[in-house]
């Protein structure tokens, strides 16, 4: 793809310019893939398995609330213990709900 296009033209930069507007290029790419990936690690680790568990029990309305209430809790004890800064910010002042406690 793209970047596969990047990574071998840099091979060929001779002027500093390219080289920083390169490397400026990388840092974007690689910024917004651990962005993926820490969404994704959210979702698998605590999102998804909070609405399997309320699911498994039949409570609906908790199992509603795990992607915005429950999603919050989580953002902010990330942020709180590991400093784990995320693209959405938690809302500090949300219900606690949607959560497995």
């Amino acid at each position: 793809g793209a970047f596969h296009d990047d990574l071998n033209s840099c091979s060929k930069l001779n002027n500093p310019d390219e080289v920083q507007e390169a490397s400026v290029r990388l840092q974007e790419f690689l910024h917004d893939k651990i962005d993926e990936y820490k969404e994704l690690a959210l979702h698998t680790v605590f999102l998804e398995p909070s609405m399997f568990y309320f699911n498994s029990i039949g409570d609906t309305a908790m199992e509603g609330d795990v992607d915005v209430h429950g999603a919050n809790s989580y953002l902010a004890v990330l942020l709180s213990t590991l400093g784990v800064k995320m693209n959405r910010h938690p809302f500090l002042h949300d219900e606690l709900k949607g959560i497995v406690n």
